[in-house]
C-alpha cells in the first residue's frame, strides 16, 4: 500500500532554546523546555527524561503467557501485565541483557529463544521512554530476585484469554497490547 502526503513537506521539528531541570532523581529527570515552534513562535514543553526499558512476551509450551499482577501507584490500580522493566541498573547494559535479566528477577524464569520484537513509545508527548519488545520462549524456572520495593503476583494465562481480556478492556497496558499485536502481525505466534 501507497502512503499519500496530505500536508505535503512541512518541516515539523521543535528547537529547545532553554532548559530547566526541575527534579532530577535516581532515574528520572523532570525538564520544562522553552522551544521554538516550527512557525517561528515559542511554546513550553514540560517533559520526563527516562532511561528506557523492555517487555517480555513470555510463552511457555503449551500456548500461556506468563502475565504479572501488580499495583501501580500512578493510576492507583492494581493490573495484569507482561514482565517489563527499566533499563537502569548495569551501566552498558543492552536492551536483550535488560530482557533476560528483567525475566529472571520478576518471574524466576530464563527462556532458551528471544526474538526482537521491535520497539515502542509508549508516552512520545511528555516521556523520553523508549520500550524495547521481545518474545521469549522455552521458559525453565529458577529463583526470583524481585527488588526490595517490588510485590507481584504471577500467573499463567492462555493466550486467547489474553486477547479476550484486551479486547473487553479487562487488560489496558500498552506493552502488553503492543507486544503481542507485534508478535502476531510477524506471525510469532497464532
Amino acid at each position: 500500500m501507497e502512503e499519500h502526503k496530505m500536508d505535503g513537506e512541512k518541516r515539523l521539528e521543535e528547537k529547545c532554546l532553554e532548559r530547566k531541570v526541575v527534579y532530577k532523581g535516581k532515574s528520572y529527570e523532570f525538564f520544562v523546555d522553552r522551544v521554538e515552534l516550527p512557525d517561528g513562535t515559542e511554546a513550553v514543553r514540560e517533559m520526563v527524561k527516562h532511561p528506557g526499558g523492555v517487555a517480555i512476551l513470555a510463552m511457555d509450551g503449551e500456548n500461556c503467557v506468563l502475565m504479572e499482577e501488580q499495583y501501580r501507584y500512578a493510576i492507583r490500580q492494581t493490573i495484569t501485565e507482561i514482565p517489563a522493566g527499566k533499563m537502569d541498573k548495569i551501566p552498558g547494559e543492552t536492551p536483550r541483557e535488560a530482557a533476560v535479566r528483567e525475566l529472571r528477577e520478576e518471574t524466576g524464569r530464563v527462556a532458551d529463544h528471544w526474538e526482537y520484537l521491535g520497539k515502542i513509545y509508549p508516552s512520545p508527548g511528555i516521556v523520553s521512554e523508549v520500550l524495547y519488545l521481545y518474545l521469549a520462549t522455552g521458559l525453565r524456572e529458577e529463583e526470583r530476585e524481585l527488588d526490595s520495593d517490588e510485590f507481584i503476583n504471577l500467573k499463567l494465562m492462555e493466550l486467547e484469554t489474553v486477547r479476550e481480556k484486551i479486547a473487553a478492556g479487562e487488560i489496558t497496558d500498552c506493552k502488553t497490547i503492543a507486544a503481542l499485536a507485534m508478535a502476531e502481525l510477524k506471525g510469532m505466534i497464532e
